[in-house]
C-alpha cells in the first residue's frame, strides 16, 4: 500500500505534470489545449499524459479525430489545492472554501462533522485513524 502510494506521489511530483493537472482541472481538454496552458512542448506533455495514463491519474475519451484528458479522480484538483494552500504557495487550484469531513477510517463514522480548510480536528477518540474526505 506505502509504496503504490509512493508511486502515485512521485508521479505528481514534477512541476510539467502538476501544470497539466491544472490546465485540465476538472473538465477535459485536448492535447492542444493543454499545450497552450501549459507552454510546454508537444512531446513533452504527450510524453508526461502517457505516464499520468499509466498511474491512472488521467483518462481519454475519443472525440472524433481528437482525443480529450481528464483527470480520473477531479477530485484529485482540489487536494492538490489545499496541498498548495498548506505550503503557503498561491495558485490557480487554490480555493479556500473547500469543505472538509474528518472521519473513522475503520468505521466511516463521522468524527468532528464537517470543517473548514484550517480547522484542526479536535478529537482524541480517533485521532490516530482519522483521515480526511473532500466532499
Amino acid at each position: 500500500m506505502h509504496e503504490e502510494l509512493s508511486q502515485f506521489i512521485k508521479v505528481l511530483g514534477d512541476a510539467s505534470r502538476l501544470a497539466i493537472v491544472h490546465a485540465i482541472g476538472k473538465s477535459s481538454r485536448s492535447i492542444t489545449e493543454i499545450i497552450e496552458e501549459t507552454d510546454l512542448s508537444q512531446t513533452l506533455v504527450s510524453f508526461h499524459l502517457r505516464v499520468m495514463r499509466e498511474k491512472e491519474i488521467v483518462t481519454t475519451r475519443r472525440d472524433g479525430p481528437f482525443i480529450n484528458y481528464s483527470l480520473t479522480a477531479p477530485e484529485l484538483y482540489d487536494l492538490i489545492g489545499e496541498l498548495s494552500r498548506v505550503a503557503g504557495i498561491e495558485n490557480g487550484i487554490t480555493r479556500a472554501t473547500t469543505s472538509l469531513k474528518i472521519v473513522n477510517r475503520n468505521r466511516g463514522e463521522p468524527c468532528g462533522g464537517i470543517m473548514l480548510v484550517g480547522d484542526q480536528c479536535t478529537c482524541q477518540k480517533f485521532r490516530s485513524e482519522l483521515f480526511v474526505l473532500l466532499l
